[in-house]
């Protein structure tokens, strides 16, 4: 196994796992405007969205620590990363405060990353297996 095919695959990890987690939160976006309405559907697609948002930006940070590029500082991941935290939480607990969103319904969105995580690995290639096993 050379570096090439380590490094295409670290990135190309993530995509399966993003598009189930797209379809699980459609899924469960739809089922909540159908038979709760508009705030709880609202709230559950807004779930969804930092879901695959958080995941998106911790996969880049992690790759950027494991294998750093000449542009990438990791002070500068640090701080993306703080960031990240200081907007979900700020963010969240400001519309949760306001009442425009549900917090059950917001629950339930979030809850489409570990389902995401869990079909993504079906359609991802299977690890290699070591050499001398």
């Amino acid at each position: 196994m050379n570096a090439k095919t380590t490094t295409d695959s670290s990135n190309t990890g993530i995509a399966p796992v993003l598009w189930a987690l797209g379809l699980v939160g459609a899924a469960l976006t739809a089922g909540s405007f159908a038979y709760f309405g508009v705030k709880e559907g609202f709230s559950t697609g807004l779930g969804v969205v930092l879901a695959a948002g958080n995941l998106w930006v911790i996969a880049k940070v992690i790759s950027g620590f494991l294998s750093p590029s000449a542009g990438t500082s990791k002070g500068g991941l640090l701080l993306i990363t703080l960031i990240k935290f200081a907007a979900l939480f700020g963010g969240v607990f400001a519309l949760l405060r306001l009442g425009a969103l549900d917090i059950l319904a917001l629950g339930v969105g979030y809850a489409a990353l570990p389902l995401g995580i869990v079909l993504g690995q079906f359609k991802s290639a299977p690890a290699q297996a070591r050499e001398g096993s």
